[in-house]
């Protein structure tokens, strides 16, 4: 027979592990677990114009750290020209983070880094690495897909395991959400359009016939695509092969319903968490904006500050929040009922923002 005492302790823990497991999530006001969120930039301080630029990471538990430990610059000269080891994005869970070299026109060594004290960072292209380009990190944040040499590589940094892409799609692809199927600009017939491809069964489904998409994204829910389209150069154009910013369209995965959101978007655009609303630059303005469009009214939220977003990663933190650079200082913006608000983004754990100048961003947010 057990001791008494060893039941009532039974008894203990049952009550007591909720509570314990509650504490040791972060939670926000409402009581519910709260997202996490990572930031990763190039920056350099404003105090020394002599000091190098340096790769600097922040997240909502830890804060914001410096590695100043990586075994090559960030920043440098070539052939008169400046380069980046940028941040591209997160991948694992926010384990890993990407950074792709942006010298010889965004092509270069890839590497990841995990996201912890003194860890090297790892090459993950073959050598030589310089025409390396990373293109899209998979939906489930567990493969990089890059080329080169004009191959495609899906590539598990954790594992090291490297498959070929036998597929059409490049920069200008994108998996759906559950990961079975891939929309992309493709040539048939001589004819560009935009098609999806269930993975599993090859099936091909055309969604937007006739159209040359520049950027492609899935809506989180796997319902929607936004497509940016390019258009050919007006009669009589200097650069008579040069395409030039187009429409903003938004089609059903399944192309049963179609609807222009922007009659001209000089980006690529960005779902917001919950699928409700899409995050772009417009061209179709004197001067170009950030537009925010709620996709169920179509209503259209403009945000009059100059606010540049990341270029290879989801700038939104939140359902309602996004960040961008202004000035070399990272910003916050809310998207409210009333409009867009500014405000600068505390990296500071007693709040506030460090002097530094702020280049290069790619962000990650946790699914709830």
């Amino acid at each position: 027979m057990k001791p008494p005492f060893l039941y009532l302790r039974l008894i203990a823990l049952i009550f007591l592990l909720p509570g314990l497991y509650g504490c040791s999530a972060p939670r926000s006001d409402s009581g519910s677990s709260r997202a996490k969120i990572k930031i990763a930039f190039i920056g350099r301080s404003l105090a020394d114009a002599q000091e190098e630029y340096t790769l600097y990471i922040w997240d909502d538990v830890a804060g914001l750290r410096a590695r100043k430990d990586l075994p090559f610059k960030v920043s440098g000269m070539r052939d008169d020209y400046r380069y980046f080891i940028a941040p591209f994005g997160w991948m694992k869970q926010g384990e890993y983070l990407v950074l792709q070299s942006d010298h010889y026109g965004g092509a270069g060594p890839i590497y990841t880094l995990q996201d912890q004290a003194d860890s090297a960072p790892q090459s993950i292209s073959r050598e030589p690495a310089e025409d390396a380009k990373a293109h899209w990190i998979t939906p489930d944040g567990k493969r990089l897909l890059y080329s080169q040499k004009g191959v495609l590589y899906l590539v598990d940094p954790e594992a090291t395991v490297r498959d070929m892409w036998e597929h059409a799609c490049r920069e200008r692809g994108a998996l759906s959400p559950d990961m079975s199927r891939v929309a992309c600009t493709r040539l048939t017939q001589g004819r560009s359009g935009v098609y999806i491809t269930d993975l599993e069964e090859a099936l091909l489904q055309r969604a937007m016939p006739d159209t040359d998409a520049r950027d492609i994204a899935w809506s989180p829910d796997g319902v929607w695509l936004a497509v940016s389209a390019l258009q050919p150069p007006a009669k009589g154009s200097p650069n008579a092969s040069q395409q030039t910013d187009g429409p903003l369209w938004i089609v059903q995965s399944g192309g049963a319903q179609k609807q222009l959101l922007l009659s001209r978007v000089a980006s690529r655009p960005w779902w917001s968490p919950d699928s409700k609303r899409l995050l772009a630059v417009a061209g179709d303005l004197p001067e170009k904006s950030l537009i925010v469009i709620e996709v169920k009214t179509g209503r259209k939220l403009r945000l009059t500050e100059t606010l540049q977003l990341p270029e290879t990663s989801s700038p939104w933190i939140a359902d309602n929040r996004f960040v961008g650079i202004r000035s070399g200082k990272l910003y916050e913006a809310t998207v409210g009922s009333n409009g867009i608000t500014l405000k600068e983004f505390a990296l500071l754990k007693e709040g506030g923002t460090p002097a530094i100048e702020i280049s290069h961003l790619a962000c990650w947010r946790s699914s709830n």
